[in-house]
């Protein structure tokens, strides 16, 4: 028990369990419809510059979304999606979790390190503000938690290889992050141009650091200059400055509140192994008040360009991002106080915050099995039904009875309204000829 690897891989191992069956349980929903509408009239490339001139100049976020619905309705398109998605994020946590590895010095077992990689996912998991949208919404999971996946991937290839194939690797991962999420694309703008200029970052580094930089900006530039983009802004409320200021301070103490101070419970849980963890060295008092200088700072970073774009519609923009650092605050937090207690307090505060965990997982798998079990066979036949009316020629108005709770997975129901969005969107992407409205 003194060794963590003795402990971490049974809530791991929970962990994906619980994914795997959110994964096999998810459905599409509100503008994932209107996407795959999208691939059959257009193909991935022409729906993509139809969005990109109607609506919205994410390039790389659309093509790719619409690209992978083209298979649809293939059974194992969103699962197979979905465990693509996770293996992504892990790859990338593993990668940075096995370079702190290298930093602190601790125990360098794969079995540990694997371990740690999918408890630190699992924590931001929890962590997010809300699990069905960041984690569960296909169009959403591309937008955001790939660009940020991509962006921490081209970070690593920049700052910890030195292989031929990094400029290619951070090229793509550039690019995509330049062409999704405006948000993270100017964060990463602002983040390497920071370390553009510090001083003790090598030449080499800095090469890099300026391709990626380069890259990002000019998919940047595609994105924010398209026409759809334009379009799309002058949707948004025009307030004035001093209303979006306090739209951002306000943003900030919610986000701490509702991504912090909410979600440290699960953070305590799933983050107390660290406790075990032997490391030569050490985050200090004056370090641990630097991170949390910074963390403050990030969070108002996060929230700025989508507050001032985008007035109180722009903060729901920068959640996945603020759980990511919340989350890496929160490993800091644990890195430095396991020098303030001593052993056997460290020891049993783990191992209580890890049975939490298992209890906590084990609930999860039960209830999110029935209930995401009842909602996706309500769904399936509703959609078979929908389907079979087609074929029948029908025509008039298809009433349909409301879906069950879709627990932990996302899923916006229609309404009663026909003209309701995503009612459109739903008869778009089924390519029905009649409206589809609920009960």
């Amino acid at each position: 028990m003194n060794n963590p690897k003795n402990l971490l891989p049974l809530p791991a191992i929970l962990f994906l369990i619980l994914f795997f069956i959110l994964a096999i349980h998810a459905r599409l929903s509100g503008d994932d419809f209107f996407y795959l509408g999208l691939s059959h009239h257009f193909g991935a490339w022409k729906g993509m510059l139809y969005q990109y001139n109607a609506w919205s100049g994410r390039w790389s976020a659309h093509y790719v979304a619409i690209a992978l619905l083209q298979f649809f309705p293939g059974k194992l398109l969103l699962p197979v999606f979905y465990f693509l998605t996770l293996a992504i994020v892990l790859d990338v946590v593993y990668r940075w979790t096995k370079t702190a590895a290298d930093i602190f010095t601790f125990e360098k077992n794969t079995i540990t390190l694997v371990s740690t990689a999918i408890i630190f996912t699992a924590s931001f998991f929890f962590a997010t503000f809300s699990i069905q949208e960041t984690w569960f919404w296909m169009v959403i999971v591309i937008t955001y938690l790939w660009s940020l996946a991509a962006a921490f991937f081209a970070l690593h290839f920049i700052l910890f290889s030195d292989k031929k194939t990094d400029y290619l690797l951070i090229a793509g991962a550039s690019a995509f992050v330049g062409g999704a999420a405006e948000s993270i694309s100017l964060l990463t703008i602002l983040g390497l141009g920071i370390l553009l200029f510090i001083p003790s970052v090598d030449k080499s580094k800095k090469r890099k650091i300026g391709f990626a930089l380069l890259v990002v900006l000019i998919g940047a530039s595609f994105t924010y200059f398209a026409p759809g983009t334009e379009v799309r802004h002058s949707f948004f409320p025009n307030t004035n400055f001093k209303f979006r200021s306090y739209i951002l301070f306000k943003s900030a103490a919610l986000a701490i509140y509702e991504g912090l101070l909410l979600k440290l419970p699960y953070l305590l849980c799933f983050l107390s192994p660290l406790l075990l963890f032997k490391t030569k060295k050490k985050i200090n008092e004056t370090r641990f008040i630097q991170f949390t200088i910074i963390y403050i700072i990030s969070i108002f970073v996060c929230l700025a360009p989508t507050v001032l774009i985008m007035s109180e519609a722009g903060p729901e923009r920068a959640k996945c991002t603020i759980s990511l650092f919340t989350t890496i605050y929160m490993i800091s937090f644990f890195w430095y106080i396991k020098e303030k207690i001593n052993h056997f307090r460290r020891y049993y505060f783990s191992v209580a915050g890890m049975s939490c965990v298992l209890i906590l997982l084990c609930s999860k798998i039960y209830t999110q099995y029935t209930t995401c079990n009842e909602f996706a066979l309500r769904y399936d036949a509703r959609m078979d039904e929908l389907v079979k009316m087609k074929n029948q020629n029908f025509n008039g108005i298809a009433t349909v009875k409301h879906l069950p709770s879709s627990g932990m997975l996302y899923y916006h129901e229609i309404s009663g309204d026909t003209g309701f969005y995503d009612n459109q969107h739903l008869k778009y992407g089924l390519d029905l000829p009649f409206a589809v409205k609920a009960e």
